[in-house]
């Protein structure tokens, strides 16, 4: 195999075009930004998409002040007629992907030091007769980061006013990672307030500025419901949903095809697919381009890259914290299947923790499900989600793992657990069951509010631990009722035992026998064993689990 020079890590694109390295032409976005008739165009895609790429690009076409024809040499653009446009326009280009800050006065000095780079950057104009007394100590006090909140909500606009007149020529703002700082805001509890100030932030630099020619923003979610671009009527987002763009945030299988005959493994095709496909802008199926470019450039040998680059905080508070509310829509994805939900273009984060559309609207959104097909109802869709690859796969099965791997629980004795119960050493299971009770009490808060939020968990951690050799199944009919959940062997040679588990919680600790009794009662009333049964499994342990808060109590029979 031929590897490829793709330069991990770097998203400049004149460092890329002036180096050897595999660069997949998207320069056809420049044109079609430009046919676009709206001022204002906001693309939300997943992390690690090529967002920030693109938008260097558009700096590096559009800047004045630049002379970046040869860049652009033997790229698509340079044999279209938008190609006039090349270096004709101010630019105001940033980025707010690192404004990540634990408290709201940190996030606005983060900003300020952002926009502060970008002053700095155009600090001609204070040799300029473009600005009065008062705007040279306006920005100036941008430009040394002491900036009031005010004049940071009205920085961008006024900058491009004065780059208009200096210029002569309207100017283009760049945006990138603009929902970053709301991420943060929202998981640190100054959501609010951030909402407040980023409102006036980017409605003064995008609504009504007559100095604006074009304006691209980047994100990963739509947040326009918080009013962030209220009264914008000069904006069109092209979501993940949308057909039109759809083409250049990630590889398309042309794209793809091309790369592999590059490296001489077309045979490697499907591999691929299984686990960096699975993506669909639009109705474009779309590759992980990050995951790609580390597996050409690394060897050829499929590895989870995309997913370790961040923390995955969210998706772990939508896992962790819905654990019950998601349990069986989950269950269903980790087995391959593929589920139906409302999905909102509109993601408003305090809703995640009360909605389950919304969670799995920031899933699809963030990159971590495929939307399969869709149906446009009112302002929502409904839609058949499933997992995308392999890759993605690995994520939620290590997610799902993880939450029996504590600090004092290991994952050797999370496989010893699932060891005992699936031969049948009960003893063995209680005992190490209750020791992880023990241990994980504090993260699965047993208490009263949510009680049954462990054993959801649990069952998550079978269903992924145990999918190779068993089949795990919660909440479905059998007999008369609903079962708690079923553990069934593929292969009854290997794992003759099958399993039935109810799941009881009591408010006091006298309590533990008498749930004990109304668990086997129920099993025996429903009829739960006749699922096992017609499948011919003839031996069938029956556990009936009782729980109070950090005590438990198991019968078996």
């Amino acid at each position: 195999m031929k590897l490829l020079n793709f330069p991990i890590g770097t998203s400049d694109f004149e460092k890329i075009r002036l180096s050897d390295a595999e660069y997949v032409d998207k320069t056809q976005w420049i044109a079609e930004i430009l046919q676009d008739k709206k001022e204002v165009l906001l693309f939300p895609r997943p992390r690690r998409f090529g967002k920030t790429l693109n938008l260097s690009m558009l700096k590096y076409f559009f800047d004045l002040r630049r002379d970046s024809k040869h860049l652009f040499k033997n790229l698509m653009i340079e044999k279209l007629p938008e190609f006039a446009h090349v270096n004709r326009y101010p630019v105001i280009h940033l980025t707010l992907k690192d404004v990540k800050a634990d408290t709201y006065e940190s996030a606005i000095t983060k900003i300020g030091m952002v926009i502060a780079k970008v002053y700095t950057e155009h600090a001609y104009l204070l040799e300029s007769t473009i600005l009065d007394v008062d705007a040279r100590e306006y920005f100036a006090a941008v430009k040394g980061v002491r900036a009031t909140k005010e004049q940071l909500e009205t920085s961008l606009y006024d900058l491009s006013d004065w780059l208009h007149a200096y210029h002569q020529t309207k100017t283009v703002i760049l945006m990138d990672e603009y929902d970053s700082p709301v991420h943060a805001a929202y998981t640190e509890g100054y959501y609010e307030q951030l909402i407040g100030f980023m409102r006036s932030f980017m409605g003064s630099a995008f609504k009504d500025n007559s100095h604006l020619f074009k304006g691209v923003i980047t994100g990963i979610l739509r947040v326009s419901k918080e009013g962030m671009f209220s009264g914008l009527n000069n904006i069109d987002v092209y979501s993940l949903l949308s057909d039109k763009y759809a083409q250049y945030f990630g590889f398309t299988q042309e794209e793809v095809d091309v790369l592999l005959e590059k490296t001489g493994q077309p045979d490697n095709r499907q591999m691929i697919r299984d686990w960096y496909n699975g993506f669909k802008f639009g109705t474009c199926e779309i590759y992980n381009p990050w995951s790609l470019i580390n597996y050409f450039s690394k060897g050829g040998e499929p590895n989870v890259y995309w997913v370790n680059t961040s923390s995955n905080d969210l998706v772990k508070d939508i896992l962790a914290e819905g654990a019950g509310s998601l349990k069986s829509e989950f269950e269903a994805l980790m087995r391959g299947e593929s589920i139906s939900q409302l999905i909102d273009e509109f993601v408003t984060l305090p809703e995640l923790r009360n909605q389950a559309n919304m969670a799995f609207s920031l899933l699809v959104f963030s990159g971590y499900l495929k939307i399969m097909s869709k149906e446009r109802i009112g302002t929502r869709y409904r839609c058949q989600i499933c997992i995308p690859n392999r890759e993605i796969q690995e994520l939620f099965e290590g997610l799902f793992s993880a939450f029996f791997n504590t600090k004092t629980y290991s994952m050797d004795q999370y496989s010893a657990l699932l060891t005992s119960l699936v031969t049948g050493d009960i003893v063995l299971f209680e005992e190490l069951l209750q020791d992880y009770l023990l241990a994980t009490f504090s993260y699965y808060d047993v208490t009263e509010k949510e009680p049954e939020r462990f054993y959801h968990g649990f069952v998550l951690g079978l269903l992924v631990s145990l999918q190779n050799t068993h089949w795990v199944k919660s909440n479905k009919e059998s007999g008369y009722g609903r079962y708690d959940v079923l553990i069934i062997p593929k292969d009854q040679t290997q794992y003759p035992l099958g399993t039935m588990i109810e799941f009881k919680v009591v408010r006091k600790p006298e309590g533990l026998d008498q749930g004990i009794e109304i668990a086997f009662q129920q099993i025996e009333d429903q009829k739960y064993r006749v699922e096992l049964e017609a499948l011919g499994i003839s031996k069938i342990q029956t556990l009936a689990i009782v729980f109070c808060g950090k005590q438990m109590k198991l019968a078996v029979k």
